[in-house]
């Protein structure tokens, strides 16, 4: 349905391997299907749509090898879902982008304790030896 077999890709796989395309259209599919129903599209959704594994899903994502072709449009499609995010006034939408896959969005930036601050004081005079006299 849309994907095929690895074929010569290695032998004992049975994971899908789509083309660009083919990928493009199952996730525009889903897409449009969860807007359809009134559902909002999620990474989980993703693989249920793909039926693929987390894991193969990285490995997407990732780029690597034979999956070179299919991170561009994972990457669109989590983009369109986190634009989506972004645009709703759903207040689980804030929720959802604090999620790593979905922004990683933050209420305050993150400490960094290691900052080191140096602070020159000067009181006036060529070495500042005559304040206070």
């Amino acid at each position: 349905m849309g994907s095929r077999g690895t074929g010569g890709r290695g032998k004992g796989k049975s994971e899908h391997l789509f083309t660009p395309e083919e990928l493009e259209a199952k996730l525009s599919e889903y897409m449009d299907k969860c807007r359809e129903e009134g559902r909002r599209p999620t990474r989980p959704g993703i693989r249920l749509a793909l039926n693929i594994s987390e894991d193969t899903l990285l490995r997407y994502e990732g780029g690597e090898g034979n999956y070179r072709e299919l991170a561009r449009p994972l990457k669109r499609a989590m983009d369109r879902i986190q634009d989506e995010l972004e645009q709703g006034k759903d207040s689980m939408n804030i929720f959802l982008l604090k999620q790593p896959c979905y922004g990683g969005y933050a209420d305050k930036p993150a400490n960094d304790w290691d900052r080191t601050v140096n602070v020159n004081i000067s009181f006036g005079g060529e070495s500042g030896g005559n304040y206070g006299k």
